[in-house]
């Protein structure tokens, strides 16, 4: 069966814009064919997009001096520049130098240069160990880099140095929201907003953290609000997206992922997120088309597969495999491709593919169950069919006829709202397992 990304795969980002200025917050993303929407939230992409690194800023000619300053949003090697002149200025006091620092080692995390940031932040807490925005800084470094653990204590440090900093609590939040705790994430939302109610990245993280509860309307509610405080920022729009395609609004979604490509039509998971909500409507050739301009800006795993699901729905079974490949080639532990080509290569006749593809599947996610009721299936039809031709040539057609028809019904119900997958093929595996039995 086509297994899809919309659900938790997560491969959302989370921004460290909000250092620059002092505060903090993340962005992240969702997933199963069905694709895979990603939540993009400050927290979260509701993309729902999970720990990338921020973008770089691409760098132009009319762009203006940078700045080294809070609210300074550069150019990474522009602002490296600026903070080094500050720090290197002997008339530069020491607390604007400490500042300084913070704001190179952030230029400098996200401009690929991750140990010196955090040795540039470890510098600055030798210097200031009371200084609250260094261990924010380290904290939303070492969350960006997938160490929870470390960046909770990080910010642990930092809201006991300033229990009354909004950003202290909503940086902590994102942290609790990728460590799956959600729970704990809403009530440092909670408190980011108690201390700084127009705080809107807290708000639309905290839809993220709604969302991944499965609390769709008390996400939206979060990026309604959210949206309102700050109408431009693109994530918000498209994390609402994902949860209005929960609660069955496609319409609602595309408009809300159109939105969000208006405002910044530099991401490519705004293009996979529209793109995987035109699938869901059955609308292939749209979204074909977004996934095109996705994989232009950038070429990844999940929005290649997402086209082969897209082509593979299409019955191109061809081009399907094609971009399974290619995702493959980038990551070739990519299990959800692994699935999908062995369908695709099933749909065309190569047992042999299909059943390789669908062994390596599993063995990479041993936990992955519709991937194993697939293969379950399959295997148990086949020995039903060996059985059935060595009694009675009729009774094997029979078989061969039932089998057709479920998997014409599953491949037409699949994505549509209110059927559950999952519980279709194990329905099919005990009726197998039955005629076994008998």
């Amino acid at each position: 069966m086509i297994v899809t990304g919309l659900e938790a795969t997560g491969e959302c980002n989370f921004s460290l814009a909000p250092l620059l200025r002092g505060e903090g917050h993340p962005k992240s993303r969702f997933a199963r064919m069905r694709p895979s929407v990603c939540l993009v939230a400050a927290t979260a992409a509701l993309a729902i997009v999970v720990l990338s690194p921020a973008a770089v800023i691409a760098e132009t000619a009319a762009e203006p001096p940078a700045v080294c300053a809070a609210l300074t949003v550069a150019v990474p090697s522009k602002l490296i520049e600026s903070c080094t002149a500050m720090i290197d200025d002997p008339a530069t006091p020491d607390a604007d130098r400490l500042d300084a620092m913070i704001t190179r080692a952030v230029a400098r995390h996200n401009g690929g240069q991750t140990d010196k940031a955090l040795a540039e932040i470890d510098t600055v807490i030798a210097r200031d160990p009371a200084r609250s925005r260094a261990f924010r800084a380290r904290g939303e470094i070492l969350r960006q880099t997938g160490q929870i653990d470390r960046a909770l204590e990080a910010f642990n440090e930092s809201i006991r140095l300033d229990p009354g900093n909004a950003s202290g609590f909503a940086a902590r939040g994102n942290a609790f929201n990728n460590a799956k705790k959600y729970d704990r994430a809403i009530e440092d939302y909670d408190e980011a907003l108690r201390l700084k109610p127009d705080l809107a990245q807290a708000l639309a993280d905290r839809g993220a953290a709604w969302y991944f509860k499965a609390e769709y309307q008390k996400a939206i509610a979060d990026f309604d609000e959210a949206i309102r405080l700050e109408p431009s920022r693109a994530r918000t729009y498209t994390n609402r997206g994902a949860a209005y395609r929960k609660l069955g609004r496609t319409d609602r979604a595309l408009e809300d992922d159109s939105a969000a490509i208006r405002i910044d039509p530099t991401q490519p998971e705004f293009f996979d997120n529209r793109g995987l909500h035109l699938a869901a409507n059955g609308d292939y050739a749209q979204a074909i088309a977004d996934y095109d301009e996705a994989i232009k800006i950038r070429p990844a795993p999940n929005f290649l597969t997402n086209r082969g699901d897209a082509y593979q729905a299409r019955k191109d079974y061809d081009r399907a495999i094609s971009d399974y490949d290619a995702a493959l080639q980038l990551d070739p532990r990519y299990q959800r491709a692994l699935n999908n080509r062995g369908t695709a290569r099933r749909q065309k006749g190569d047992r042999t593919g299909a059943l390789q593809d669908y062994a390596e599947a599993i063995r990479l996610d041993p936990g992955d169950k519709t991937a194993q009721l697939d293969r379950n299936i399959n295997d148990v039809f086949l020995r039903l069919i060996a059985s059935a031709e060595a009694d009675s040539h009729r009774a094997a057609l029979a078989l061969t006829r039932q089998q057709r028809d479920f998997l014409g019904q599953r491949n037409a119900s699949f994505g549509r709202q209110g059927y559950d997958l999952r519980r279709a093929m194990e329905q099919r595996l005990d009726k197998l397992n039955a005629i076994v039995r008998n």
